[in-house]
């Protein structure tokens, strides 16, 4: 049997569906027409919390900190991005004013151990845990003074430049701690004010770029080297055709007890 419909009911149905789709639309702001179009959302606010004004492109194979659980309190923090290599994971603090002014120098200081970090921002920028410093004495005389070199002029610039770019941290650091351990130079000797002034008058850069450590620093680099080599020492003695002997130094007390 054929259901007849009577077209004035068809007509208002339809006419109250659709006039009810197109209140729906208007009350929850939805527009069919954005149905296939990308919502542009602005994540670069809390994508980079943390890291407003650091440029990436200066820092190939660095990356955020994945190991951060939760923001850093430290007052050096408030000055540093907390970023780590990505081949090894290994964290670094990298100093925020030096980096956006674009020094010349990357400077940047292993996360572990924050002293270096510390000297950098006293030396350098003059800012220690009570915020800013007393302004430093008057400025050593360095070798670029003595040979009358003016950044200001061109040539002079581009020698400065390869002078100062010329100096590796990383290698600077490996001949100190050769220094220290083979000549059992005591740990202090590397805070004493004279002798830092002997190496800013030097190069300046040594001075700059924090790559004098305090006496506990100077400790855990040495430590840390030892540890990296201890495995290829192992190896060498376990190879030897013939016994090794070791022998040690030592003395008695008065309270009868030996030391090495």
């Amino acid at each position: 049997m054929a259901l007849s419909t009577n077209p004035d009911i068809s007509a208002a149905l339809f006419s109250t569906t659709s006039t009810a789709n197109s209140d729906l639309d208007t009350a929850t702001g939805f527009n069919r027409s954005d149905d296939n179009t990308e919502a542009n959302v602005d994540i670069s606010s809390t994508a980079h919390s943390g890291y407003e004004g650091i440029d990436w492109n200066r820092l190939p194979g660095y990356l955020a900190s994945k190991q951060r659980r939760r923001q850093r309190t430290g007052w050096v923090w408030e000055h540093g991005y907390d970023i780590e290599k990505d081949s090894s994971g290994h964290r670094f603090w990298l100093c925020k004013e030096c980096h956006q002014t674009k020094a010349a120098i990357t400077h940047m200081y292993d996360a572990a151990s924050t002293s270096q970090a510390n000297g950098h921002m006293e030396d350098v920028h003059r800012i220690n845990r009570g915020g800013k410093m007393s302004p430093r004495r008057k400025k050593q005389r360095t070798l670029f003074d003595m040979v009358g070199l003016d950044a200001r002029q061109g040539k002079d610039q581009a020698v400065m430049n390869a002078f100062i770019t010329s100096f590796d941290p990383l290698r600077f650091q490996r001949l100190l701690i050769r220094w220290v351990a083979c000549d059992n130079v005591p740990f202090n000797t590397l805070e004493s004010p004279y002798f830092r002034e002997l190496m800013e008058y030097a190069n300046s850069a040594i001075i700059e770029s924090g790559s004098l450590p305090t006496h506990n620093t100077m400790r855990e680099w040495i430590v840390r080297t030892f540890n990296r080599h201890k495995g290829v020492v192992t190896e060498l003695l376990g190879r030897s055709l013939s016994r090794i002997n070791v022998s040690f130094d030592v003395w008695t007390s008065r309270k009868f007890t030996s030391s090495a």
